[in-house]
């Protein structure tokens, strides 16, 4: 149960980290 939102942050980081540059 705590692995899920472990994951869930990273993806969401790379996701995001991704997104920024790119909107950017």
């Amino acid at each position: 149960m705590k692995k899920r939102p472990k994951n869930k942050t990273k993806l969401k980081g790379a996701e995001a980290s991704k997104s920024a540059p790119v909107v950017q």
